[in-house]
């Protein structure tokens, strides 16, 4: 149980956003073989992970997350818009 709440404990400290967009705009975040997201990444040194599409949902999700500051995950989700 105590193994549960510390990995949960570090999944809360480590995501510091969820944007959704629809899923029809995934491509535009990606960009061109993934050139755009990485050079987000790259930039800002935050994490970018993209969910799976569900099956009859209009959207997905971009998890955008720092173990360094917030500074990094705010930074990402602005270069995202």
């Amino acid at each position: 149980m105590k193994k549960a709440l510390k990995i949960y404990a570090e999944v809360l400290r480590l995501v510091r956003r969820l944007k959704k967009i629809p899923s029809r705009q995934i491509g535009k975040v990606i960009g061109k073989e993934g050139c755009r997201i990485q050079k987000i990444r790259e930039e800002t040194k935050a994490n970018i992970k993209i969910t799976d599409a569900i099956a009859r949902h209009e959207e997905r999700g971009i998890i955008i997350s720092s173990k360094d500051s917030n500074d990094s995950s705010s930074d990402a989700k602005k270069a995202l818009q």
